[in-house]
């Protein structure tokens, strides 16, 4: 008895210990480079204020394809987790049966008793078998089973994230391209506007037929601009559909002005990225989970012990079965001396996918991290743009209104005109480039830093 206390007591202390809460590795700093002001709300499309933008990412995250794929992955993990549940758990075997035993050979007389040495047996058997849990095995592998689930709801919110931001960034994108095409309205009615004053000029012979080639070629540029505009219009629509569930077509109602920005969002402090992100939850459980396999290699390296409990019938004649009752009670030991190395090998594989894990971790955490400064960075830089592009437009359109009342007086050539011209054009594109960019950078933003909203199994 005092043998069997020590194996216990031994084995008690060679079980793994997991670590609930590994650290990421990764030192955060103590804050954003930026705070923001405005409140921020889980289904952060909100933020863009356009009701049929917000329709259309509600109806994707129940109809994508790769959001269906994820939820397929939970129902796979939630029947792996049945499956762990059921280790270490009693188990109930029923048997029932009979035989017919014929002697085939007895030198020394008939030795089953019954004339033509034949006997029939029937039996009904219910057996109850039971592998105590004492080093933890069956605890783990449910643990690891059911953080393995968790982290493939969190899979389902990450695919999810990247739904809504890919269907908010070409909305936003189809808005500029809506935008590009009443900006090249414009630039097409002031280009036509100028050659009429060529083509005045050439009339009264002070401009060249040169400069009304050139005016015409300048037109002519800006026309060709159009096909390309409505080309990305359609691919944008096609994306929209596509990531919506749905075969590319056309898109029917879309946006015709560029989204008016809030306030940034509240930023929060770095480390609730690691909570509030779910490829990040989702990789902080998949370590833990990794962690409680190594538990349950360990554990298998430990003896088992098994207690069983029979409760059967048997008897002769049908009609006699319930007649006797055989009960049976036992335990049992097990432990494999040596199977060369396999067991050990198994704890060495669990662990190293653990540090793998751990390192996948890390590299997560700092590419939330990461993303977010980079998504201010770029709002910043493209905020700071449309400033100074916006005072630069303001000049290039007294300086085009000067090269045009100096050409028609006569005072200037057409070289300054077409110049001023084209440099107007110039920075009303990268105006328009920079306030898409902003738009794109605070999508980035929002998804950066993550979302809490539920979500419901879709149709598919």
């Amino acid at each position: 008895m005092r043998s069997w206390l020590l194996v216990l007591c031994f084995a008690a202390c060679a079980t793994h210990q997991v670590e609930p809460a590994p650290p990421p590795r990764v030192a955060l700093p103590a804050a954003f480079s930026a705070l923001g002001e405005a409140p921020r709300t889980d289904r952060w499309w909100g933020h863009f204020d356009d009701a049929v933008l917000s329709a259309r990412v509600e109806r994707a995250l129940s109809h994508n394809f790769d959001v269906a794929a994820a939820w397929a992955r939970v129902e796979q993990a939630e029947a792996l987790s049945l499956a762990a549940g059921a280790t270490g758990r009693p188990t109930l075997q029923l048997d029932a049966g009979s035989s017919l035993s014929a002697l085939v050979h007895a030198p020394s007389g008939n030795l089953l008793g019954a004339p033509g040495g034949e006997v029939t047996q029937h039996q009904a058997v219910a057996g109850f078998a039971w592998e105590l849990d004492l080093f933890g095995k069956g605890r783990a592998q449910r643990a690891a089973a059911s953080l393995d689930t968790l982290a493939a709801v969190d899979d389902v919110h990450a695919a999810a994230e990247t739904v809504a931001g890919g269907i908010v960034a070409a909305w936003c994108s189809l808005a500029a391209e809506a935008e590009a095409e009443r900006l090249l309205d414009r630039q097409l009615e002031a280009a036509q506007r100028v050659q009429r004053a060529v083509t005045l000029r050439f009339g009264q012979g002070s401009a060249s037929s040169a400069d009304v080639l050139q005016q015409r070629q300048q037109l002519a540029a800006l026309e060709a601009q159009r096909p390309g505009i409505q080309g990305r219009r359609q691919v944008l629509e096609h994306q929209v559909l596509t990531l919506s569930g749905e075969a590319a077509g056309r898109l029917g109602e879309t946006p015709n002005q560029l989204p008016v920005l809030r306030p940034l969002p509240s930023l929060g402090v770095p480390s609730e990225l690691l909570t509030r992100r779910a490829d990040v939850r989702a990789a902080f459980r998949r370590v833990v989970s990794a962690d409680e396999r190594t538990a349950v290699a360990v554990a298998e390296t430990l003896p088992t012990f098994r207690l069983s409990l029979g409760l059967g019938f048997s008897a002769k004649a049908l009609s006699d079965l319930f007649q006797q009752v055989l009960v049976s009670l036992g335990g049992a030991m097990s432990y494999a001396a040596v199977d060369g190395g396999r067991r050990d090998a198994e704890v060495e594989r669990t662990r190293a996918v653990r540090a793998e894990r751990l390192a996948a971790l890390g590299r997560v955490v700092s590419t939330a991290f990461r993303e977010v400064e980079d998504a201010l960075a770029n709002e910043r830089a493209a905020e700071e743009s449309v400033r100074l592009i916006d005072r630069q437009l303001e000049h290039g359109r007294a300086a085009l209104a000067d090269a045009e009342r100096r050409f028609l007086a006569g005072q200037g050539d057409f070289v300054q005109l077409l110049s001023a011209q084209l440099q107007l054009m110039s920075a009303e594109s990268a105006r328009l480039a920079a306030a898409r960019s902003r738009l794109i950078s605070r999508v980035q933003l929002h998804q950066a830093l993550g979302g809490g909203f539920s979500l419901e199994r879709g149709d598919r």
